[in-house]
């Protein structure tokens, strides 16, 4: 059963060997090599890197009209998007001077209507802010009271647990001595 050699190309196709090496015979069993003499085996591996040689040219030149293919596609694209940004750097400079206009247009209200406001907003700082202060006031006042009462009766907590700090050292104390009592009539018995 013959074999035959198939080269697969950069591009992913492929083709028999035996159409890139015309005239020469591949997929020879073993044994059919033994009995040939060495010029005709040497003039079937001419034959063999003849065709190598070839097929290696073909998919060199491949390579190379795939490459320009890129280098072209990649030009188009760069000369697409340069023009794209052309258009869209225009239209950024048209939309900006029609900005600009509208902010003075908009400028212009703003300071036409403050100067009819301004009085009317003096008035109204002017209320809210004494409003503010009376009410400030009064809560200043509540809240110096409270201190007060928060004052007098931290004092009163501080004293009472004063006290219960000096009754307790005193049963400390009480307890200590009747333990050194015991200690004594402990070691009395030994």
């Amino acid at each position: 059963m013959e074999k035959g050699v198939t080269v697969i190309r950069r591009n992913g196709s492929s083709a028999p060997l035996d159409n890139l090496l015309p005239g020469v015979e591949l997929g020879a069993a073993a044994d059919e090599l033994t009995g040939p003499a060495p010029v005709e085996i040497g003039s079937r591996v001419a034959g063999i890197l003849a065709a190598a040689e070839r097929a290696s040219d073909e998919l060199r030149a491949e390579a190379r009209s795939e490459a320009q293919s890129i280098r072209n596609e990649a030009q188009r694209k760069h000369d697409e998007a340069a023009a794209v940004l052309a258009e869209a750097e225009a239209e950024a400079e048209r939309t900006r001077a029609e900005a600009a206009d509208y902010a003075n247009d908009v400028r212009l209200a703003v300071e036409m209507y403050a100067a009819e406001c301004r009085s009317e907003v003096d008035e109204e700082v002017e209320r809210t802010r004494t409003e503010a202060n009376v009410e400030a006031a009064a809560i200043r006042a509540e809240a110096l009271a409270e201190v007060d009462r928060m004052e007098k009766g931290s004092r009163e907590i501080v004293q009472q647990m004063q006290r219960e700090v000096e009754a307790l050292e005193g049963r400390r104390e009480l307890v200590l001595d009747q333990l050194r009592d015991i200690a004594a009539q402990i070691s009395s018995l030994g």
